[in-house]
C-alpha cells in the first residue's frame, strides 16, 4: 500500500496573533490546545520560581508544584493574575516583612560603599593631581633660558593627568551605577519568554518520543526555532525554551 506523507500542519493565523509570532513547521492544533490548557498555570509557576529566587520586584504567589499541576489538569482553579493561590498566615507575612528589611538593607549597603569609592577616588585624584603639579613646578625652577617651554609641558602634563584621573572617576562611577542596577534588576515580564517557553512546550509534545536534552535534541529545536526568525537568537531563548520543555515534562 502507498503511504501518503502528511505534511507538517502550520499554526493557526489566531494561535500566531495570540503570541506575535508564528509556530516551527510542525505546530498544529493539537500542539495549540495543550498550551493554552496550561499556560496561566504555567505562568504562575514562573511567577513563583522568579519571587523564590529574587530578594525584591517579585510577589510571592503561595504557589505549589501541586497547585501548578491541579491547575494545568483542570481540577482546581487558577486564581486571577497578581492573587495568591492561598492566603498567607501569620508566617508567610513575617517572612515578607523579613524579605523587604534584608532588602532594603542590601540597597542601604550597596549604597553606602558606592558612596566610599567615590569618596576615595575623589581624594586619589586630587594626590595625583597634586603629585603632578609638584613634580612639574620643582622641575620647571631648575630648569635655565628654557623654562618658558619646559613650565608649559608640565601644565599640559598636568592637564592630562587630570582629564585621565577624571575619566578614571567617571568609570567607576558608571561601573558603581551599573552594579547597583544589575544587583536589582528585575527578570523579564512574562511576555518576553512566553514565545520561548511555548515553543519549548510544544516541541516536547512533537518529540514524545524523545526522554532527553541533548546534543541531537538542541540541534533540531535550533532549526526548528530558527524557522520562526523573528530576531531572537537560539543563544537568547535557549533558557526559556528548555524550560517549556521540562514543564511539559512533568506530565508526561
Amino acid at each position: 500500500m502507498e503511504t501518503t506523507k502528511t505534511q507538517p500542519i502550520t499554526l493557526p493565523t489566531r494561535a500566531a496573533a495570540a503570541t506575535g509570532a508564528a509556530g516551527p513547521p510542525w505546530w498544529n492544533d493539537q500542539h495549540t490546545s495543550s498550551w493554552e490548557r496550561v499556560k496561566e498555570a504555567f505562568q504562575r509557576d514562573w511567577e513563583q520560581t522568579k519571587s523564590d529566587f529574587t530578594a525584591a520586584g517579585s510577589k510571592d504567589l503561595k504557589q505549589s508544584a501541586s497547585d501548578t499541576l491541579k491547575q494545568s489538569f483542570g481540577t482546581e482553579p487558577i486564581p486571577p493574575p497578581g492573587f495568591r493561590t492561598h492566603p498567607l498566615d501569620a508566617v508567610d507575612i513575617a517572612a515578607e516583612r523579613q524579605k523587604e528589611v534584608v532588602g532594603q538593607a542590601v540597597a542601604a549597603r550597596t549604597i553606602e560603599r558606592a558612596q566610599a569609592d567615590i569618596v576615595a577616588t575623589n581624594e586619589a585624584l586630587r594626590q595625583k593631581v597634586g603629585e603632578v603639579r609638584h613634580t612639574a613646578e620643582a622641575s620647571a625652577a631648575k630648569l635655565d633660558a628654557r623654562a618658558a617651554n619646559v613650565r608649559q609641558k608640565a601644565v599640559d602634563a598636568v592637564d592630562h593627568a587630570q582629564q585621565s584621573a577624571l575619566g578614571d572617576v567617571a568609570r567607576s562611577r558608571g561601573q558603581i551605577r551599573d552594579a547597583v542596577a544589575t544587583r536589582f534588576a528585575v527578570s523579564e515580564d512574562w511576555a518576553a519568554i512566553e514565545r520561548e517557553a511555548r515553543f519549548g512546550y510544544g516541541a516536547r509534545m512533537q518529540y514524545a518520543g524523545t526522554r532527553q536534552w541533548d546534543g541531537e535534541l538542541e540541534s533540531r529545536l535550533r532549526i526548528d526555532f530558527g524557522a520562526m526568525s523573528d530576531g531572537r537568537t537560539w543563544e537568547q531563548s535557549r533558557v526559556e525554551v528548555r524550560r517549556g520543555w521540562d514543564y511539559a515534562s512533568k506530565g508526561n
